[in-house]
């Protein structure tokens, strides 16, 4: 197996970038992205670089002043179940503290409580993982309160 190289990827990554996170969204755990959203944010993206080819990403998505989101992580099947989703959240985590952020999350379709079980990394890195779900029946429940608040 080649040396990995974990960096931040430049926007001539774009393209292998944009094929990893497309191939794995049939996976069903990924929201889709286009090619000029993932070139747009590429220098959020740290990525595993294995001999020139990228075989994992994450991004760091800031939500707020204090809260960033890791996301869009993806590993090559051929490299999952070696420690580099958790090289890559750890990377993550110094550039996020580096950058004032003193939160991070990741959204999950899956049961948060599993997720935690089957990715060790999400308990030890810190990151809190919320189920998707909870945030759009969250964002629905402020939209109904602030249109009743318009209409009163």
């Amino acid at each position: 197996m080649n040396e990995l190289v974990i960096r931040t990827a430049t926007p001539a990554d774009a393209p292998a970038l944009y094929a990893l996170i497309a191939s794995h969204q049939s996976e069903g755990h990924l929201l889709p992205r286009t090619i000029d959203d993932v070139r747009e944010h590429a220098h959020h993206f740290v990525v595993c670089d294995v001999g020139g080819a990228l075989k994992a990403c994450a991004e760091l998505a800031p939500l707020s002043a204090r809260l960033a989101e890791v996301r869009s992580l993806v590993v090559a099947g051929d490299y999952r179940r070696v420690g580099v989703a958790a090289r890559l959240v750890s990377e993550l985590r110094v550039r996020a503290k580096a950058s004032g952020f003193t939160s991070l999350c990741a959204l999950t379709h899956d049961d948060p409580v599993n997720e935690c079980r089957d990715a060790g990394w999400s308990r030890l890195l810190g990151v809190l993982l919320v189920a998707a779900a909870v945030v759009v029946a969250a964002a629905a429940v402020i939209l109904l309160v602030r249109r009743r608040r318009r209409a009163a």
